[in-house]
């Protein structure tokens, strides 16, 4: 009976090494198939041609973003005051700087300045049409 304790013991323990020894093997197969060294540089590999993508990906945004921006400033400069003065409007304002909008806001004798793309005129009110 002790005997064939000792044998079951026995086998036991080397199947037990044999699995160890296999799974040894396999990772050493695995190592040698694909050496560390290796597999860093794949790795290293992977990370450069991200990291190109990612820069090619800001780069375009940045474009993008860019001429709309340009875009908003050239909208932005059209409705530029100044701009519409350019354009032969003018912008007329009571003594106290507001802007007029209505004759309403102004009465008869009253004084009123008008700005131009080149220069201010002082104007008194004289009538209403």
């Amino acid at each position: 009976m002790l005997k064939q304790l000792e044998l079951k013991l026995h086998w036991q323990m080397e199947q037990q090494l044999s699995k160890k020894q296999q799974k040894w093997k396999n990772i050493t197969q695995r190592f040698e198939r694909n050496p560390l060294p290796y597999q860093l540089y794949q790795q290293q590999t992977m990370v450069a041609k991200m990291s190109q993508r990612l820069a090619y990906s800001i780069e375009k945004i940045m474009l993008k973003e860019q001429r709309h921006f340009q875009e908003l400033c050239t909208k932005l400069d059209g409705l530029s005051p100044l701009k519409i003065l350019t354009r032969g409007y003018s912008i007329t304002q009571t003594k106290d700087g507001k802007t007029l909008t209505s004759t309403e806001n102004i009465e008869r004798g009253e004084a009123i300045i008008t700005q131009l793309k080149t220069g201010k005129i002082i104007s008194q009110v004289v009538d209403f049409l």
